[in-house]
Order: C-alpha cells, then sequence, then structure tokens
C-alpha cells in the first residue's frame, strides 16, 4: 500500500530526505550562528532548492554559482535600499518587483521568481540598519552557497548517461507494440510517451548555455529524444498497416522482439554492447530478414547509430558544452525583447500587477507597522499566479490550508508547550515540503514551518490570532487586484497558440530552404524543442480550460513538428 501511494504521488524518498535534511540544518544554522530573528530569511533561500536544480551546475559550475549568489546578493541591496525611506522605497519597489518578476517568468517556468521575490519582500520588512547589512550578506550568501553545494553535489553524483525519462518512453514504445499485437492500440499511451519526451526536451533544454545549444551529453539525448518521439508518432502508422495486412505479424513480432531487448537495457539487464549488436543486425538483416519497410529501417538504423554514440561518449567531458550546436534566439534579441514588452502579453501583465500590489502593500506595512503584517503579504505573493484562475484555485488552498496548520499546530503545543515540539514540527514541515507537489499540501506545510519558527519567542495562540487575520486581509487584495483587469487562462491559452504558430512558420521556412540545401539545423532543433515546451504547457493549461479544439491543436502539431523536424534533420545529415 505504502508503495502504491508512493508510486501515485511520484516520491523519490532519497530527494525528499537529502532536501529536507539540508533545509533544516542551514535553517538551525543560520539561526544559531545570525540569530533566531534570520532563520525565516535562510528558510526562504533553501525553498528554493528545487529552483536551483534545475540550473545544469555541471556545465560552467563557477560562472553559474557566482551568478546566482551575485543575483541573491543585488536582490538584499536592493531590499536594504528601499527599506531606508518610504518615499524613495515607493518608485524603487515599483521597479525592483516588476524586473525581478518580468526576468525570471517565463511560458516554461512561472513559479522560479517566488524564491527571490520571497527573499525581497523578507529582507526589506527585516529591516536592518547599514552597519548590519554586511552580516545580512554574508547570511544570504552562506544559505545560498550551501544550497548551491548541496546541488552540484547531487548531480556530479547522478553518474546516468541519459535522462530517466528515455527510458520511460522506450518502456511505452514497448508497451504499445504489444497493444498493436492485439489490436487494442491505446492512444492514452502514446500521449503519456510524448510526455515522457517533452521533460527530456526540457532537459536538453537546460543544458544550454549562452551561444550554445546543449552539451556533449544532451546531443546525444536529443537524437534520442527525436527518434524515440518519431517512433511514438510511427506507431499510429503501423496500427492502421496492421489492421489491414500490410503490415505482417512476422514483422511485428520481429519488432517488439528488438524493442524489448532495448527495454531491458533501459532496466539495467544487459549491457550497452548486447544493444548495439543487436540493432547491427537488425540494420542489416531487417529488409531481407524481416521485411522492415524503409520507415521502420530508418528508425532502428538511426537507434543503431544512438547507441554507438552513446558508447564512444566521453565520460568525463559529457557535461562541457557542444560547440558545433548554437543556439539562435540570441540573433532575434531584439525582437524577443519587443514581443516581452508588449503590455497585453502574460510576463508584463503580472509583473506589473504583482509589482503595485506588493509595492502599495509594503507601503501600507511601513506605515502601519503593526506585529506580524508580512503574514499578510506571504499569501499575496504565493497565490497570485499569471492566469485568473488558477489565482482563484490558489487562493482557495491557501485558506484551507493555513486553516488546518494552524489547527493542527495550536492544538499540539498547547497540549505540549515545551520548545523540542515546535523543533519536531519543523523538521516533519521540511520534509514534507520536499514530498509533496502540490499547493494545498505544501502551503499546509509551510504555514506549519513559519508558526512553529516565530513561536521560539511568542506564545502560539497570539501567533494563530495574527496568521488568520492576516490571512483573510492577504487574500481579500488577491481577491480584488485579479478583478482588476484580470489575464484569463483563454488570454494565455491564445498567447501560446500564437507562440507555437510562430514556430510552425520558422519551420516551414526552413523546409522550403532546404529545397535549396539552405536551411539552418540550428533554428530547426531550437524549433523543435521549443515547441515542445510550448505544447506541454499548453496542454496543462488545457486540462483546467478542457477545450477539445485546444487538445486537437497539441496532438496535430506535436505530430507535425516531430515528423517535418526528423525529415529535414535527417535530409540535413544525409548530405553531410
Amino acid at each position: 500500500m505504502l508503495q502504491q501511494w508512493k508510486v501515485k504521488e511520484n516520491i523519490n524518498y532519497r530527494d525528499v530526505f537529502r532536501k529536507g535534511t539540508v533545509g533544516l540544518i542551514i535553517t538551525f544554522i543560520a539561526g544559531l550562528l545570525f540569530g533566531k530573528e534570520n532563520m525565516m530569511i535562510a528558510f526562504v533561500i533553501v525553498l528554493g532548492a528545487n529552483i536551483y536544480e534545475k540550473e545544469n551546475l555541471r556545465v560552467k559550475t563557477v560562472q553559474k554559482i557566482l551568478r546566482l549568489l551575485v543575483r541573491d546578493v543585488v536582490i538584499v541591496c536592493m531590499a536594504f535600499i528601499a527599506s531606508q525611506n518610504m518615499w524613495w522605497g515607493i518608485p524603487f519597489n515599483l521597479i525592483a518587483i516588476f524586473i525581478i518578476i518580468f526576468s525570471l517568468v517565463s511560458p516554461y517556468d512561472q513559479i522560479s521568481y517566488k524564491t527571490f521575490m520571497m527573499l525581497y519582500v523578507f529582507c526589506q520588512y527585516s529591516y536592518i540598519t547599514l552597519s548590519e547589512l554586511p552580516s545580512r550578506l554574508f547570511l544570504v550568501v552562506f544559505a545560498m552557497g550551501c544550497v548551491l553545494i548541496s546541488s552540484l553535489v547531487y548531480q556530479l553524483r547522478n553518474k546516468a548517461l541519459l535522462d530517466s525519462n528515455i527510458g520511460k518512453g522506450w518502456k511505452m514504445i514497448d508497451e504499445q507494440l504489444h497493444n498493436i499485437l492485439e489490436g487494442r492500440f491505446d492512444h492514452a499511451l502514446s500521449i503519456a510517451c510524448r510526455t515522457a519526451m517533452n521533460e527530456v526536451a526540457h532537459t536538453i533544454y537546460r543544458t544550454g548555455y549562452r551561444r550554445y545549444f546543449t552539451t556533449q551529453q544532451g546531443k546525444v539525448q536529443f537524437h534520442f529524444y527525436m527518434n524515440i518521439s518519431y517512433f511514438n508518432v510511427l506507431l499510429e502508422s503501423i496500427d492502421r498497416e496492421y489492421a489491414r495486412g500490410e503490415f505482417g505479424k512476422k514483422q511485428l513480432l520481429a519488432l517488439i522482439s528488438i524493442t524489448e531487448t532495448i527495454n531491458r537495457y533501459f532496466k539495467y539487464e544487459i549491457k550497452r554492447d548486447e544493444i548495439i549488436q543487436v540493432l547491427k543486425n537488425a540494420v542489416e538483416l531487417g529488409p531481407i530478414h524481416y521485411g522492415f519497410g524503409s520507415e521502420v529501417m530508418e528508425i532502428l538504423e538511426a537507434l543503431y547509430k544512438n547507441f554507438v554514440e552513446l558508447d564512444e561518449m566521453n565520460y568525463k567531458k559529457k557535461n562541457t558544452v557542444y560547440g558545433e550546436w548554437e543556439r539562435t534566439s540570441l540573433n532575434q534579441l531584439y525582437d524577443n525583447f519587443q514581443n516581452a514588452l508588449n503590455p497585453k502579453s502574460m510576463r508584463v501583465n503580472f509583473a506589473a500587477r504583482l509589482a503595485i500590489i506588493l509595492t502599495i502593500t509594503l507601503l501600507l506595512a511601513h506605515q502601519l507597522g503593526f506585529y506580524k503584517i508580512i503574514w499578510a503579504i506571504i499569501p499575496i505573493m504565493s497565490t497570485t499566479r499569471p492566469y485568473y484562475e488558477d489565482t482563484m484555485q490558489r487562493k482557495s488552498d491557501r485558506v484551507r490550508s493555513n486553516l488546518l496548520a494552524c489547527l493542527i499546530v495550536g492544538v499540539i503545543i498547547n497540549i505540549v508547550d515545551i520548545e523540542w515540539i515546535s523543533v519536531l514540527l519543523i523538521t516533519l514541515g521540511f520534509y514534507g515540503v520536499y514530498t509533496f507537489k502540490d499547493y494545498y499540501r505544501m502551503s499546509f506545510f509551510l504555514t506549519v514551518i513559519s508558526m512553529c519558527l516565530s513561536s521560539f519567542g511568542t506564545g502560539i495562540n497570539g501567533l494563530i490570532f495574527y496568521r488568520l487575520i492576516y490571512l483573510m486581509v492577504g487574500v481579500v487584495i488577491v481577491e480584488l487586484s485579479v478583478r482588476v483587469k484580470p489575464f484569463k487562462l483563454k488570454d494565455g491559452i491564445n498567447e501560446l497558440v500564437q507562440k507555437i504558430d510562430s514556430l510552425n512558420t520558422k519551420l516551414e521556412k526552413e523546409a522550403l530552404r532546404s529545397l535549396k540545401h539552405e536551411e539552418n539545423t540550428h533554428i530547426i532543433r531550437e524549433t523543435i524543442i521549443h515547441s515542445a515546451l510550448l505544447g506541454q504547457h499548453l496542454s496543462i493549461h488545457n486540462k483546467a480550460y478542457k477545450d477539445e479544439k485546444i487538445t486537437k491543436l497539441v496532438e496535430d502539431n506535436a505530430e507535425f513538428v516531430i515528423r517535418l523536424g526528423h525529415q529535414l534533420l535527417t535530409q540535413s545529415e544525409s548530405r553531410r
């Protein structure tokens, strides 16, 4: 039963234990070194562990760590400047908050800004003098440095040559072939395979560095991504051909034998050289012995090259940038900047709205000076999302989770009023935060941690009163703010559709250029990855919007991009 729950929730206990333990240690050491009043700032930083691990720290390690440290130092300094004078803090907050959110929100990641935004607000609320600024900066560098080192060690210890989703995707390919054999093609399995491959696309996207598209390892993963995605698209055609008797049972069984063998490799049951030999034999004997058609042979030959490439990859250099594949987005920096600054865009709308709300609430907090008034600001940051519907859902989750957390913490601490109970609840809270991914449960455990950290110097009953009052104030402000020029889910979906259409136009232009052998493979690769990521986000948002036309658009576009992209890259490779 526990195992079923673990699988359902997609829980990695080792990862939860590592992040929870690191977070606890950093928070309590910060309290010992810098005082209990600074534990909340350290707590805010360690909450960003999931965000920092999205950075591929194995590539240009020193530069990336320094960049992240400098970003936090700049945020702390901006918060300090804004806190020194109420009136100059107004324009400064407007500009600083807008820049933080605008620079960190993208169609692919709409939550990374939260850690940095909370750091800015907490540092501004926790007023310090100029003489105390060096200590505050040292605290931030210490906490951030510990989190980044932990993330780096974790990434370096990960010896896997391929993203785990490649193995998951291949397992689904194998299952689908068995389904075809039994006459029950599973469309949902095809979508699940595409979703797994989109996760691989996101991994590849994160390996890019400046003008380079990916790393040596990312190059190999891109080839696997393309071929498994293309195979997934091809399976529907194989199903139709098998039903009509155009794809024989002997051919299908032979293909299943090959996919099963490859699946055994991804389950660590056989070695890579065995796979290479199996695929080599299939490439040599396929057309004659099995009667495979050109499309199947093309896939088998490409997979053979994939595994040979993987086998020949220099393990020590796997995280170095692959210089032959370049990014192209920097060439259109001006156009991208113009599009991003469109006042009707989600990015500008969200950044401007949150900047105005937080500036006003920070000003009121400064003027009123009420105890723990920051608890009215936290719900605003936590529940306000780019889309109206998401904000309303989060607002509801926030209220329910906070009420439950206050009830449980209040009862426990009132019954057992000793300090170690708070420490125990904080410990459980840290592990709970990293166990679950849904906002309701994460908000519950975050509230438990926040209440217990604050209870070290204050009675719990008073804290509960303030928490609930400020929670209601915060959600009322959120309710009012989102009704002023709301950016609804429909608007966001239309924006994503337009971006996908723009990428399709790029790909079609490269197809026309390929007729003259002038295609730009850098643009083709980048367009394929960005289209996959946008399609995945469009699909996620459509789960709430529930438009069948959008569902069909996502599926058709994914097939179009993979088919055309695969064809263009294969043609270009054959001409080299």
